[in-house]
């Protein structure tokens, strides 16, 4: 059986581990099986078994992936000409991402030991927990709807310029050897952080940051 490519071992793997993060999302880890990963993946058990023998294994893929994602918005941050506001920026972001990925609530580690269990009950009541003070803050940003504000990484800024040249997700999925989920992922990223509706957003976006020439 010939050995596949790098690029195309790359891309099957990101793919797996989409389809891991779905199941694992839908039905949490103790309830999803690598039959269910299979199915998600449309994959065989011998071809998910080349990649990750367990679960435990596509956890720790997750999880570098998410590192290696983190350390691109980190050094997109450090390269900010105003660190503070940036980092500001980038807080908020991650609320808001927790926010729509389902999360209730958010707990300062400052005030946890006051505050977590009234987190807690808020949550089961069906209710949001947010300090006043992020509310103000949140409320702040949407009325002043300041694009420049956002701090894309690094792939962020290179999928958006596809995106703006007219290159669908399947294109982009293959020059950069990711799966198409991936650039799906990207794609809605950055209309929530960018706060822009479809692709014609996006591409006005690009230029006047100088991603594409007009």
């Amino acid at each position: 059986m010939p050995k596949l490519k790098p690029n195309v071992q790359r891309a099957r793997r990101e793919h797996i581990l989409d389809a891991a993060e779905q199941c694992f999302g839908r039905a949490g880890f103790h309830r999803t099986t690598m039959h269910d990963i299979c199915k998600e993946a449309a994959v065989s058990p011998g071809a998910l078994y080349v990649y990750f023998d367990s679960k435990e294994a596509l956890i720790a893929g997750i999880c570098e992936r998410d590192r290696q994602e983190f350390a691109e918005r980190f050094d997109a941050l450090a390269a900010a000409p105003d660190f503070l506001e940036a980092l500001r920026a980038l807080g908020e972001q991650y609320f808001l991402e927790a926010i729509r990925a389902g999360a209730s609530g958010y707990v300062l580690k400052s005030v946890a030991d006051h505050d977590l269990i009234t987190a807690c009950r808020a949550a089961m009541r069906g209710e949001p927990f947010v300090y006043p003070a992020v509310e103000r803050s949140l409320l702040g940003r949407a009325l002043a709807d300041d694009e420049s504000s956002a701090v894309l990484t690094g792939r962020e800024s290179q999928i958006l310029a596809l995106i703006a040249d007219g290159h669908t997700s399947r294109e982009i999925a293959d020059m950069l050897v990711i799966s198409p989920r991936t650039v799906e992922r990207h794609r809605e990223n950055l209309r929530h952080k960018l706060g822009l509706r479809n692709r014609v957003d996006l591409t006005r976006y690009a230029i006047r940051a100088g991603l594409i020439a007009p």
